[in-house]
């Protein structure tokens, strides 16, 4: 594919996208925060304020991207285009860690 086609592929999908507002009307980053923190645990909270969806067509059918403003794409064949959100945080070099997902609000829009 040449850079042309990489362009005009960019610039159609940028423009298509419409953002979703889940308590911000105008496009805003997810916010992190750190709760708590101490040498055996940390919590983190993320809100995601809004994103964008991109609709494409598939061989399947028509089906969406989303986006979560500065989120990072899987990238993964096969898998759903979702974006991950991050937050780095500071593990002991000898520590044995797990994690738990304590809460989880969400909206379905189906």
């Amino acid at each position: 594919m040449n850079y042309l086609s990489i362009l005009l592929l960019t610039l159609s999908l940028a423009f298509n996208a419409e953002w979703i507002d889940l308590g911000s009307s105008e496009p805003v980053e997810y916010q992190k925060r750190i709760l708590s923190s101490n040498s055996n645990d940390t919590r983190i909270e993320f809100i995601i304020p809004g994103y964008y969806q991109t609709l494409v067509e598939t061989y399947k059918g028509n089906a969406y991207i989303i986006d979560a403003k500065n989120g990072a794409s899987l990238l993964k064949e096969g898998a759903p285009d979702l974006d991950k959100i991050t937050a780095p945080i500071v593990i002991p070099n000898q520590a044995n860690m797990n994690y738990r997902i304590i809460q989880i609000d969400y909206d379905s829009y189906m």
